[in-house]
């Protein structure tokens, strides 16, 4: 993807995972996408119920994740990804399974016949993925490698996603790309 919206490389595969699947192109340019958005944040874009006090110190991406994860299925969709779920839910450590390092979070997933795929613009906010500010694994993957899981409560497809009150947020977060360009 560029930084105009839409895909550099092809959809197709390319580099091999850890259990010998490839990983669509576009992920390599997850980075740049991310670096674009964190440059757009704002008081307006993150979500009402995280926003901090006043001299209190988090990650940039701490409530960003929903209108991230939007602005993000609309770009995919655009360059014809297919089988796109904005995810909310909860992230969990592998070591502690019942501890959630993550409440209230927001990602997407792409299928890939039975594999999920989940792409995390804003997995920094928590500490144990504070080394990954982009994620972009196979499920199995994450709970090997990275040891936590994304479990959703409610996906929704790019169409359901039209109806949701993120699209207020998502609208200033466009703008604010677009008057960065």
């Amino acid at each position: 993807m560029s930084f105009t919206g839409s895909l550099s490389r092809p959809v197709t595969s390319t580099t091999p995972s850890l259990h010998s699947r490839s990983y669509p192109r576009w992920t390599d340019d997850l980075p740049g996408l991310r670096k674009r958005l964190q440059d757009a944040w704002s008081d307006k874009t993150i979500h009402e119920s995280f926003k901090s006090p006043a001299g209190i110190q988090v990650m940039p991406s701490h409530g960003q994740c929903g209108v991230s994860s939007a602005w993000l299925i609309e770009t995919l969709a655009a360059a014809h990804v297919r089988d796109l779920s904005y995810c909310y839910g909860d992230v969990y450590s592998m070591d502690e399974p019942e501890r959630i390092e993550i409440e209230r979070h927001c990602w997407v997933e792409v299928m890939y016949g039975e594999d999920r795929l989940v792409v995390d613009l804003t997995g920094d906010q928590s500490e144990i993925l504070r080394a990954h500010p982009v994620v972009s694994e196979w499920h199995d993957e994450l709970q090997t490698v990275l040891r936590v899981n994304y479990r959703p409560k409610h996906r929704m497809t790019p169409l359901q996603l039209k109806y949701d009150p993120v699209r207020t947020r998502l609208a200033i977060l466009k703008q604010l790309l677009e008057a960065k360009r």
